[in-house]
């Protein structure tokens, strides 16, 4: 069960969402969420409960990939964003940085774009401006210890 805690566990965070497991190369992947714009104290616990299901199934994906492509990945961070139609697709995605190589840069937006995410629940999408959910996240591989 990558990305949950379980065995071979350097260290586990959970702010909205956060995996870490450690792979055979002795790294540790990490999908972390990064949400720190003044609104995230407003927002309604319906729409925190949404983000963390999208980041815990985004991390699994992220997770997935780092393993298969573990012995071509350099440690570093790629921040991406992206809006979450009322469909539950993710729209607009965009690298933002990424301190990694190139195949981590694809890796991150790879498991934004094939994780399937339910549609947005009507309490939800009505709270939201135009029925989207705009979100960052940053994914992160450190080397272990």
């Amino acid at each position: 069960m990558k990305g949950l805690c379980c065995a071979n566990i350097l260290a586990c965070c959970f702010l909205l969402s956060c995996s870490s497991v450690t792979t055979q190369s002795g790294h540790t992947p990490i999908a972390h969420v990064d949400d720190n714009s003044p609104a995230r104290s407003s927002k309604s616990s319906s729409i925190r409960n949404y983000e963390h299901m999208a980041f815990s199934r985004i991390g699994s994906t992220w997770d997935n990939l780092v393993e298969k492509n573990r012995s071509n990945l350099v440690p570093g961070t790629v921040r991406v964003s992206f809006v979450v139609n009322a469909s539950g697709h993710a729209d607009q995605l965009k690298l933002r940085s990424n301190s990694g190589n190139n195949l981590l840069g694809k890796i991150a937006l790879a498991s934004v774009q094939s994780t399937r995410l339910p549609s947005l629940p009507s309490d939800v999408a009505g709270k939201l401006p135009h029925h989207r959910l705009d979100m960052d996240c940053s994914f992160h591989i450190v080397h272990g210890e």
